[in-house]
């Protein structure tokens, strides 16, 4: 599968209707949220093993795009420090930030993007990623197909 194709099916397949990505800026972490993640933030490579071996699109937020990012008004949640824990990786840890930035209390869940948002608003679900998070592979891509054709 190319890159082109991982993220044409991956926006065909999503059940949010906006993103919430995020990263780190001198120590601090902020958020933007978007109607969709644009393919120069997203780079193809290799899966681990442990994931199945094929390819992953993952979010690079690299030097550029954060510039980029600094003109979209981001929000500033706190210091680096939010996302520390002994539990749980960066990703969770700032998906747990921004859901209680919007009011809500966070509970950890596995359910895939194609039948949920991370977090879900009366007005919108939202897809969350942190720089560095695997948006999708190729073999969940397959298993959303079948099940969304299936359903």
């Amino acid at each position: 599968m190319t890159a082109n194709t991982m993220i044409r099916n991956y926006r065909a397949y999503s059940a949010a209707d906006r993103y919430i990505i995020g990263y780190l800026d001198n120590h601090n972490v902020y958020m933007v949220e978007t109607d969709k993640i644009m393919p120069r933030f997203l780079h193809m490579e290799k899966a681990s093993q442990k994931n199945g071996g094929g390819y992953s699109l993952r979010l690079r937020i690299t030097k550029d795009r954060k510039q980029e990012l600094k003109n979209q008004n981001p929000v500033c949640l706190g210091s680096e420090m939010i996302l520390k824990s002994t539990l749980y990786n960066r990703g969770e840890m700032f998906e747990k930030a921004v859901t209680e930035y919007l009011g809500q209390t966070w509970t950890k869940d596995n359910k895939p993007f194609y039948k949920g948002g991370d977090i879900e608003t009366k007005d919108h679900s939202y897809q969350v990623k942190f720089d560095g998070a695997t948006v999708t592979t190729e073999s969940v891509l397959k298993r959303a197909r079948q099940e969304l054709k299936s359903s």
